[in-house]
């Protein structure tokens, strides 16, 4: 590929995450603004798990617990099957449909990565950044979501481009 049409394509994954941010985003605010759940788990690095006080209210977990955001966990995998579905059929083209359901297997591992990444990184912004707090107020999690997002963007283009859609040569007998 030329340099061109890489950055047309990291374009393309761009319009997708963007789309995919709607509808993380999205539903993220129905689930919590509309039918206020606000259900936060803190589970233990070692085992355990209890719940911890509402998301807005600053969920607090006894350290080595951590918070995970309920809502979070569903808004993303929305946002994992749109991304993978768009990604697949637009950003890279992939007419392939033989091994789909490989692609898809690979591809939600690599999400489930990146949604563990997401959720950490989401949760300790929410949790830990005391200056979001003071920046954002009671929007503090979307602010930790964005921030989260960003991070995770340059891992899920990496592993769509060079392992998920890599172009598979033909050998020549």
């Amino acid at each position: 590929m030329t340099i061109a049409q890489n950055i047309k394509q990291f374009i393309r994954f761009g319009v997708v995450g963007t789309i995919g941010a709607i509808v993380d985003f999205g539903s993220y605010g129905v689930m919590t603004r509309i039918l206020s759940w606000e259900t936060v788990y803190c589970f233990g690095l070692f085992g355990g798990s209890s719940y911890a006080t509402t998301l807005r209210g600053l969920a607090q977990c006894s350290t080595p617990h951590y918070p995970v955001v309920a809502a979070n966990m569903v808004s993303v995998f929305l946002a994992i099957v749109s991304n993978f579905t768009l990604n697949k059929f637009w950003t890279f083209r992939d007419k392939n449909t033989e091994n789909i359901a490989a692609q898809g297997m690979g591809y939600l591992v690599m999400s489930i990565i990146a949604w563990i990444l997401n959720q950490v990184l989401t949760g300790f912004f929410a949790s830990r950044f005391t200056i979001l707090h003071e920046m954002f107020g009671s929007s503090v999690d979307v602010a930790a979501k964005v921030l989260a997002v960003l991070i995770v963007l340059f891992f899920n283009y990496s592993g769509s481009k060079f392992i998920i859609f890599r172009k598979r040569r033909s050998t020549l007998s």
